[in-house]
C-alpha cells in the first residue's frame, strides 16, 4: 500500500501521484503556514506534519530514523512509515489502549533503523 508513496509510481511504472504532491506531503506544513504553535500532538519534537501525516524534520531524538521520513500514526497503534531516501515502506498494525502505542512504535522504528544501519542499508 505505501510503496506508491516512495516515488508516486504504481508497479507498472505509471505515475499515480505527482512528485510535487509527494514533496508537499513530506514537507513541514505547520511551520510553513505558521501553525505549529497550535498543534501539540507529535511523536517527538523532531517531527512536524505535512499533508496527511507526520514528517521528520530533524533526527536528534529517539527513535533515530531519517530526516524526510513521513507517515501516519493511528490512535490505537497502527503506523505507516515511508522513507524515500532509502526506498523503504513499513506498516505495523496493532491495537492498544488509545495513546499507549508510542512505546511499541518507537521501539519498532528504532529496531528497523538499527538493523538497516548495521547492514549498511541506510
Amino acid at each position: 500500500i505505501f510503496n506508491v508513496l516512495i516515488d508516486g509510481k504504481l508497479e507498472d511504472n505509471t505515475q499515480f501521484i505527482s512528485l510535487d504532491l509527494l514533496n508537499e506531503m513530506k514537507s513541514d506544513q505547520l511551520t510553513k503556514h505558521n501553525l505549529k504553535q497550535f498543534f501539540n500532538w507529535n511523536l517527538n519534537e523532531d517531527y512536524s506534519y505535512g499533508f496527511g501525516g507526520r514528517v521528520r524534520i530533524k533526527n536528534q531524538l529517539y527513535p533515530l530514523t531519517e530526516v524526510g521520513e513521513y507517515g501516519w500514526d493511528g490512535l490505537l497503534g497502527s503506523s505507516g512509515l515511508v522513507d524515500t531516501k532509502n526506498k523503504i515502506t513499513m506498516t505495523i498494525m496493532l491495537s492498544s489502549h488509545p495513546g499507549h502505542n508510542k512505546l511499541v512504535e518507537t521501539e519498532f522504528f528504532d529496531a528497523l533503523y538499527q538493523d538497516l544501519r548495521l547492514n549498511n542499508l541506510a
